[in-house]
């Protein structure tokens, strides 16, 4: 997994800032299947996401919670996870990775990069490499992974799970 803050070129806007990288990008978060009505969606709520970046001198602490879900549309698999995150000392700020073609490998492994959506030139994006390390009952526990190791109905601005 990566944490990664900085200045993100945006359409037609160039951004002149570095991109920080945090060298250490771990931690872990339950997911539960919830019911759908629909066949082709399978959603996920996340819980209890506690997240850590390590900047050598410093960590930030990123919690929250939020939606996943993996849909089929023409024999191709799309997924999508939006979080309620705090990030540091910041406040509660939705992270979405929209609608991207992915979800091949849950429940085994979660691969996808969220970002503030519609953020202009300086965001934080959390590009997630996750394993699943154990069932409980009838939700599953992940941990993300060092980059060095190599959802209810998807929220909306304003919305809370």
């Amino acid at each position: 997994s990566a944490y990664l803050f900085g200045c993100f070129p945006t359409g037609m806007h160039p951004c002149l800032c570095a991109i920080h990288i945090a060298p250490d990008f771990e931690g872990s978060m339950t997911m539960r299947r919830v019911i759908s009505q629909d066949p082709d969606v399978q959603i996920y709520t996340v819980e209890d996401v506690a997240w850590v970046a390590g900047f050598g001198d410093g960590e930030i602490l990123v919690t929250g919670f939020g939606a996943y879900q993996i849909s089929e549309a023409d024999g191709e698999s799309f997924h999508r996870l939006t979080l309620a995150l705090e990030v540091g000392d910041a406040p509660k700020t939705l992270y979405d990775s929209g609608l991207v073609p992915g979800g091949d490998a849950f429940p085994a492994a979660l691969g996808i990069e969220i970002s503030i959506p519609d953020a202009q030139c300086f965001t934080t994006v959390m590009d997630l490499s996750a394993n699943r390390i154990a069932r409980i009952r009838r939700h599953a526990r992940f941990d993300t992974i060092a980059q060095s190791d190599s959802p209810p109905a998807v929220l909306e601005d304003g919305d809370a799970p």
